[in-house]
């Protein structure tokens, strides 16, 4: 006869005891990214007062969510779509340095800014590269 269970019993049974590693670190980055991307969204919202400049900030912490969620789940594409959306955040960077030296135009160069915006990226790039490149790619 079979033992009947509770579904919260087999629920925690299927948790994982440990972590993953890269990926689960890589995950709690760009869920740090995609928060700071909603609060940069709050804030437009409440400054400038139009929603038009909160569409892309909520966008953007949409995808960072979805890759971090598929990320965990051990999908390659995702770790290289995350590697690009990272990179063109860090061109976003540079570009942001060189238009301030422009007259008339001031970078305000933050810690804070240089945490979320060069520091973090660049991790979140290390360490989807590290997983691609220890990877061996499955044949589907």
């Amino acid at each position: 006869m079979a033992v009947l269970e509770s579904p919260r019993v087999r629920w925690r049974r299927r948790l994982p005891v440990q972590p993953r590693g890269a990926a689960d670190v890589v995950f709690v980055l760009l869920l740090v990214q995609a928060a700071a991307e909603l609060l940069a969204a709050v804030g437009e919202l409440v400054l400038m007062g139009n929603p038009v400049y909160a569409v892309l900030p909520v966008a953007r912490a949409a995808v960072l969510a979805v890759l971090a969620a598929r990320i965990v789940r051990g999908r390659r594409w995702a770790a290289v779509a995350a590697i690009v959306l990272e990179w063109l955040g860090l061109l976003g960077v540079l570009l942001g340095m060189l238009a301030g030296l422009l007259p008339g135009l001031a970078p305000s160069v933050t810690l804070t800014g240089l945490l979320t915006g060069v520091a973090l990226p660049a991790g979140v790039i290390a360490l989807c590269a590290g997983m691609l490149a220890r990877r061996p790619e499955v044949a589907p």
